[in-house]
């Protein structure tokens, strides 16, 4: 099996992703949160 999941190329790329993602919503959690609790 070729590509996909198994490439670790790929693995790495989403790993990256979601790390970067979730950096950015913590961020934004933290300098928006209070807006959009109240």
């Amino acid at each position: 099996m070729t590509g996909g999941h198994g490439d670790p190329g790929v693995a790495t790329a989403v790993r990256r992703g979601l790390a970067e993602g979730r950096a950015r919503a913590g961020a934004a959690r933290e300098l928006y949160g209070q807006e959009w609790i109240s």
